[in-house]
């Protein structure tokens, strides 16, 4: 009898032991071939003002096996809870709620998984607009990137990345270089060059010619640093197709300011490119704390147009313009 309890016994943890370790390999088995843990910039299609925009969050993404939990939350802190089941073929199904009391925003999304990426669509309740809604929902890997000085080495991968971004002959080479007054700094990941930024601290009485406008009232902080050089600017930024949208702009951002700041800026202008409205670096400026200050939109329009340099968007017209950010808080 006692021998019968005892193979019971040690058959019934035989049989647990078997089912937890096929439990565990089946779960190491998904992690292994959709590796999504960690963290990412999120992009979801919104409306606001009435007007179809993209906004930006950050994202981390937990897994164990097959099951997902995703906590998101955007500059303005909204955040949401996100909780998914990783299906056959690498697509992802699940549900959200907002993290909020007050804020009732639930619903879907599906996601496919594709290389340091998901990309998909959400739809639900939104609470901010008061309707149901939907739309456009992908992610983005961080990707670790080492920022470091510029060498003249680096100077064909610039220059192909920023004809591929802007056009070609845009890029002054004469400005690209590390002194007193000019910073120039390359992003690398993996080590592959990833994109670069470069920049200067402005002498006194330089901001009418940066502009090219009139302004109006100046704000405060613009007109002390500009009378007391210590206005800075960060002149291009740009980052190669194949890692936008990974954190990199984000990180050369943050490695210029630090260098504006160790040339003696106070305040710092970034004169933006855009296209009809639409500025690709915008996101990456308004997440940063930089405000929107003024547009000029015939910046480009006497060179562009006398063929000075062959811009990317340039149809028989000039389509292009400049949008001026700052930030003053450093």
């Amino acid at each position: 009898m006692l021998n019968e309890i005892l193979t019971g016994a040690i058959g019934g943890l035989v049989v647990g032991v078997g089912a937890m370790l096929i439990r565990l390999y089946n779960r190491k088995r998904i992690e292994s071939r959709f590796p999504v843990s960690g963290d990412y910039i999120s992009f979801y299609e919104d409306i606001i003002d009435g007007q179809k925009v993209v906004a930006p969050s950050e994202s981390r993404i937990i897994q164990r096996g097959a099951s997902l939990k995703i906590t998101t939350k955007d500059p303005n802190e909204r955040s949401w809870t996100l909780s998914g089941t990783i299906m056959q073929g690498g697509h992802v199904s699940g549900v959200y709620s907002a993290d909020a009391v007050y804020d009732d925003g639930v619903g879907s999304f599906y996601l496919k998984i594709s290389k340091d990426a998901l990309d998909g669509m959400w739809n639900g309740y939104d609470h901010e607009n008061k309707m149901t809604n939907s739309g456009r929902y992908w992610f983005r890997r961080f990707l670790p990137a080492s920022i470091v000085p510029y060498e003249k080495s680096f100077l064909n991968d610039i220059l192909h990345t920023s004809a591929n971004a802007f056009g070609y002959g845009y890029i002054d080479t004469d400005a690209i270089k590390n002194d007193s007054c000019n910073f120039a700094l390359v992003a690398i990941v993996r080590g592959e060059f990833a994109g670069f930024c470069f920049g200067r601290r402005l002498p006194i009485g330089s901001l009418p010619d940066l502009l090219k406008m009139s302004p109006g009232i100046l704000p405060d902080d613009v007109r002390v640093s500009d009378s007391s050089g210590t206005l800075g600017i960060m002149k291009t930024i740009a980052i190669r197709r194949k890692y936008q949208g990974h954190g990199v702009g984000s990180r050369l951002v943050k490695a210029a300011e630090e260098s504006l700041v160790k040339l003696g800026c106070e305040c710092i202008l970034v004169p933006a490119w855009s296209v009809e409205g639409k500025t690709p670096i915008e996101n990456i400026l308004l997440t940063k704390d930089y405000a929107k200050w003024v547009t000029n939109e015939g910046y480009w329009k006497a060179s562009c147009e006398a063929q000075e340099f062959k811009c990317i968007s340039y149809n028989g017209k000039c389509r292009c313009s400049v949008t001026f950010f700052r930030k003053g808080r450093l």
